[in-house]
């Protein structure tokens, strides 16, 4: 992700036009507007600049280059971001998927002076995604007797299969 530019000078301006009663109330910037006033060129050619000089070509672009997409073996990266990565299995996703499972992540990477000041971030590197949850099917659990106009008399809040423990790792 490539540092973009004008960030607190936006941010004053949403707020502008966020309060009621402000003249340029609910007059909203176009997706153009935006770009132009966030992109930065110099930083985008700066990075793309280093990855060229890798012999690593570029993928994909953001409309306004704010982002770049670029492959390379892990072998590459770890020399150019001077780190190591290492294998990472996420164990809460399904045990069938494990092509998705297995991650390759660093715990720590840094950049070169002339490209550091261009990017806000390298993802792919230390990120990790969110962990899922694991998922609760109680099989042998019954409604008989089903719920009728009195709610408070039919229900009853002390079923065995929900206890506290069950609660707290479902949430």
């Amino acid at each position: 992700a490539i540092q973009q530019r004008n960030l607190v000078e936006l941010d004053k301006l949403l707020l502008e036009r966020s309060t009621p009663g402000n003249p340029l109330y609910q007059q909203w910037f176009s997706f153009e507007e935006v770009g132009q006033m966030t992109s930065n060129p110099d930083g985008a050619k700066a990075v793309e600049d280093w990855l060229a000089e890798n012999n690593i070509e570029v993928s994909w672009k953001s409309a306004h280059s704010d982002y770049i997409r670029a492959t390379a073996k892990i072998s590459q990266w770890e020399q150019m971001l001077n780190t190591k990565f290492y294998e990472f299995e996420d164990q809460s996703r399904v045990k069938s998927s494990k092509k998705n499972r297995v991650m390759h992540r660093a715990t720590e990477y840094s950049l070169p002076e002339h490209v550091a000041p261009h990017l806000h971030t390298v993802f792919n590197t230390v990120q990790v995604p969110p962990v899922y949850r694991k998922k609760y099917y109680m099989k042998d659990m019954k409604f008989e007797n089903k719920v009728t106009a009195n709610l408070r008399k039919d229900v009853q809040a002390g079923a065995p299969q929900v206890t506290v423990a069950f609660l707290n790792e479902y949430y």
